[in-house]
């Protein structure tokens, strides 16, 4: 009782030294990732300075021999019917089983540097009091520009450099103060279970945020460490991006009610991103065309820009009037069928999408660019055009969220939620927005 009035004040007392004194129980959600944990597994075994290690996989309809990989690595292996995967449920399961005073989520896909890596973990929770513990992300040698550009600037949101950050509850109870003081991510989180038992997940997505929240507003403290470090980052397509970006900004506004969301008509919405794939298309097209490589980054973005600023002052009136999509691909296909829920376009468009990607490639992707690109060449031309596009994807996907949230009874923005509906959500989480 004491415990659950005063948090993690108890956490400076009762601390354990983690002097080869710690068990850990490992839980990994798994699907078709026998190649992944081929080399995230053995890993883990080689960990050093850990009393026990005890690996459990929550596999959900695995054809790829992930489960004989899994066993073959001394792992534990759970089953569950494809159709009953959650982010929440496959993690609360994995728990349930473990025998360990650590529980450490990792996702299937992460890197593991160093042998002494979750020993660091375990000594950053120790040295900072902290009842949860996540490290900094950097990406894999082969992750494309929007990676590694999502990556460096979530690190920098986070004000993650050279130091580490311990997390509590701010003063301030805006949406960005709590969200930078409630990182947990379950690419790698190290947890007590003894607290997580109390807390557990509870919502299919955006799991570990939730978490992170409802601990610090528990009184319990948080460790966001610099000085371990995993590997991980994604090369999604751009109907991918553009799917993550409307479940990451639906279930942001659930978890965060001051979260921002402007009020967008669905109609509008399609129709701003239908002239913004448009818009985009003949921007990149220009780029290529123009042959402006090799030169400077800033050449490159400054032509990008006055081209873009350009097409966006066009005076065409709505996407039924500025032509059609073809659908060449996964994206303008995506993009047909929501012309079609849609209907007739809207008569106007405010080019807020258009605006927006402008936003990124003025700010955003020229600071990193200054940081750590000296000079573009041929073979990084195609990297930069798809990093506008995924870019454009995002952003899209973000303006069919904010249409959800604000116009969710409508009948447009029903059918485009079964549209592009992500299988890893639960309807029960949806239901509540």
């Amino acid at each position: 009782m004491l415990r659950d009035i005063f948090g993690a004040v108890f956490c400076l007392f009762d601390k354990k030294r983690c002097d080869d004194n710690c068990s850990v129980s490992v839980v990994i959600p798994a699907l078709n990732g026998r190649k992944d944990l081929s080399i995230l597994l053995p890993a883990i075994k080689k960990q050093s300075g850990i009393k026990e290690i005890e690996i459990i996989i929550v596999d959900s309809g695995s054809k790829d021999g992930t489960i004989q990989a899994a066993k073959k690595n001394g792992a534990r292996v759970i089953r569950i019917p494809k159709k009953e995967f959650s982010h929440d449920h496959a993690r609360n399961l994995g728990t349930s089983k473990a025998r360990h005073e650590y529980l450490l989520f990792l996702t299937q896909d992460v890197l593991i540097p160093t042998k002494d890596w979750l020993l660091k973990m375990l000594k950053g929770m120790e040295k900072y009091h902290a009842s949860a513990a996540s490290c900094i992300e950097t990406p894999r040698k082969d992750a494309d520009m929007f990676s590694r550009i999502s990556v460096w600037n979530h690190n920098r949101f986070m004000e993650l450099g050279n130091k580490d950050r311990v997390l509590s509850l701010p003063g301030k109870k805006d949406y960005e103060s709590l969200r930078m003081n409630s990182q947990l991510s379950d690419v790698a989180c190290l947890i007590r279970k003894d607290i997580f038992d109390k807390f557990q997940f509870r919502t299919g997505f955006a799991e570990d945020v939730d978490l992170g929240l409802r601990l610090i507003k528990g009184g319990y403290r948080l460790a966001l460490l610099s000085s371990a470090q995993v590997i991980h980052s994604h090369n999604r397509s751009p109907l991918q991006h553009l799917k993550r970006a409307y479940t990451d900004t639906i279930f942001m506004k659930r978890i965060f009610a001051n979260f921002y969301t402007p009020d967008i008509s669905p109609k509008d919405a399609i129709n701003d991103i239908v002239l913004s794939y448009i818009l985009v298309q003949d921007l990149t097209a220009y780029i290529t065309n123009r042959k402006i490589v090799p030169c400077s980054p800033n050449k490159l973005l400054d032509e990008t820009l006055k081209r873009l600023r350009y097409l966006r002052a066009r005076p065409f009136l709505s996407a039924e009037q500025d032509g059609n999509i073809l659908a060449i691909d996964e994206l303008s296909a995506f993009l047909v069928q929501l012309k079609r829920i849609a209907g007739k376009a809207s008569r106007s468009s405010r080019k807020r999408l258009t605006f927006s990607l402008i936003i990124y490639l003025n700010g955003i992707t020229r600071k990193y660019i200054k940081k750590h690109v000296r000079h573009l060449n041929e073979g990084m031309l195609m990297d930069y055009i798809n990093n506008i596009w995924r870019g454009y994807a995002f952003k899209a996907g973000q303006y069919l969220a904010y249409a959800y949230i604000a116009h969710k009874n409508n009948k447009i923005i029903k059918k485009i939620h079964k549209l592009i509906f992500d299988q890893r959500l639960k309807k029960a989480d949806l239901k509540v927005l």
